[in-house]
């Protein structure tokens, strides 16, 4: 399984960098995790208070 660590000292927009293109991961042949939890780059995607940082959404890769 492979994780590309949404937040692990990367910017907000290498974040979105990595997620726009989780095909690459998948072309290793592994599945992909990709554990956005309600970290602040969440909150600044969405705009939201940490309270409220309770979106999810399982999409197969």
């Amino acid at each position: 399984m492979l994780d590309p660590g949404i937040g692990f000292g990367k910017t907000f927009e290498m974040n979105l960098e990595a997620m726009n293109h989780l095909e690459l991961f998948q072309n290793l042949g592994f599945p992909v995790l990709l554990g956005t939890s309600r970290k602040s780059m969440i909150g600044l995607a969405l705009d939201l208070p940490v309270d409220q940082r309770v979106e999810g959404l399982w999409l197969p890769v």
